[in-house]
């Protein structure tokens, strides 16, 4: 590998791991199998999107399971990590302005607006915020779009604007405490820009704000 391909894998190498730990709440060492897993989605070109978004929904799907979890280990994350990328594939081959692939992205934006619908009755003092993301949402185009980095990108930003608001609204003490959460597995000075996404995720969790990500 050249110099910037070891630099690019580090970067993955990085974010798999501590995302994972992230999604687990502990610090963990990753084992060679794990390290593998790792090593097979880096070699077979999978994007570190995919790859996070996998481990996502993994997580979320054992946090529902009333079944026994036992050990977790990250390579137990490949098969979803392959379905994500399958549909990564499907968004991304220059076929967003068919009316099939269409259709996919009208459903997948008209999931998150009805999530954010749900959650209304349960914030009202950011209801205006919400009905403004949802509004946002509706109005982008996409029987126009030509490729998906540009949906992706708009997204984005509706969504760091949601995030941005309710971390406002999160008392000092609330804040303080998810700062120190994160600090304890990555200080800021050492990954500020990794930091800052973590913190995100916490606000995001903390009141249940769907992701706006197009990936299942």
């Amino acid at each position: 590998m050249t110099a910037q391909a070891h630099a690019s894998y580090g970067e993955y190498y990085r974010e798999v791991e501590l995302h994972w730990c992230w999604r687990r709440g502990k610090q963990m060492i990753v084992s060679p199998i794990e390290f593998d897993a790792m090593e097979s989605w880096y070699q077979a070109e999978i994007p570190l999107p995919v790859v996070l978004r996998a481990i996502d929904l993994f997580i979320e799907k054992k946090n529902k399971s009333s079944r026994r979890k036992g050990t977790l280990l990250l390579n137990q994350v490949d098969s979803t990590v392959q379905k994500v990328h399958r549909e990564y594939d499907i968004l991304h081959q220059g076929e967003g302005e068919s009316e099939e692939n269409g259709d996919l992205l009208g459903k997948k934006l008209k999931s998150i607006q009805r999530r954010l619908k749900k959650m209304l009755p349960e914030v009202p003092d950011q209801a205006a915020l919400i009905e403004h993301s949802i509004q946002a949402l509706a109005a982008v185009d996409v029987a126009g779009i030509v490729d998906i980095d540009t949906i992706d990108a708009r997204l984005q930003e509706i969504e760091n604007a949601l995030i941005e608001a309710f971390t406002a609204a999160l008392s000092t003490e609330e804040l303080q405490y998810m700062r120190q959460d994160i600090e304890e597995l990555l200080p800021e000075a050492e990954e500020p820009k990794l930091f800052a996404k973590m913190l995100q995720d916490s606000v995001r969790d903390h009141f249940g704000l769907p992701r706006f990500n197009l990936l299942s």
